[in-house]
């Protein structure tokens, strides 16, 4: 894919694509006004943190390839691993589904496209509240997401995230992390 052709999707897809989805999913209470396989690389990554804002656990495994090489090692520690996507939403799921709220924003996304395999660049803002609307604890993460993705039957899906982290604000125990 050309270099040209690589903006080309990045512009539509953010433009027209990504908020036509979201509007549509925001609308409906789904993720996704497309089934995965009609989406391009950079909407599947939108539809991750979409899904997990909404809490939808069972839609969020479909993003997702049957493993997924995660690396969270810049915030968290430890090393990073494969892991089964059906395992990875479940930690999700019990370690952060109880916020009160999420949200995940993705922005600058640079995709590059070789036959069945692509890349997905994107800054992120993550911003996690515990407690009630005004006066909840709140704890926000930027950096960026580096995604690999992998087309299959299904359409393109998740194969590796690495997140690292830039900067951060609040407090880091709402996301289970030490003060």
């Amino acid at each position: 894919m050309s270099e040209r052709t690589a903006d080309r999707l990045t512009r539509r897809t953010v433009l027209v694509g990504v908020s036509a989805s979201i509007g549509s999913a925001l609308a409906s209470g789904e993720a996704s006004a497309a089934p995965a396989a009609d989406q391009d690389p950079i909407a599947v990554t939108v539809q991750m943190a979409v899904r997990f804002d909404l809490k939808q656990w069972d839609l969020l495994r479909e993003v997702f390839a049957a493993q997924v090489w995660i690396d969270y090692t810049g915030l968290v520690g430890g090393e990073p691993g494969a892991v089964a996507a059906a395992d990875l939403v479940a930690g999700w799921r019990a370690n952060l589904g109880h916020l009160s709220a999420t949200q995940h924003l993705l922005g600058n996304q640079i995709v590059h496209v070789e036959g069945a395999r692509a890349s997905v660049t994107a800054d992120f803002q993550a911003t996690h509240r515990d407690g009630p609307l005004t006066g909840g604890r709140l704890y926000t993460l930027g950096g960026r997401y580096e995604y690999r993705l992998v087309r299959t039957g299904r359409g393109w899906q998740i194969g590796a995230v690495t997140m690292t982290p830039v900067w951060e604000h609040g407090d880091r125990t709402v996301i289970g992390l030490p003060a």
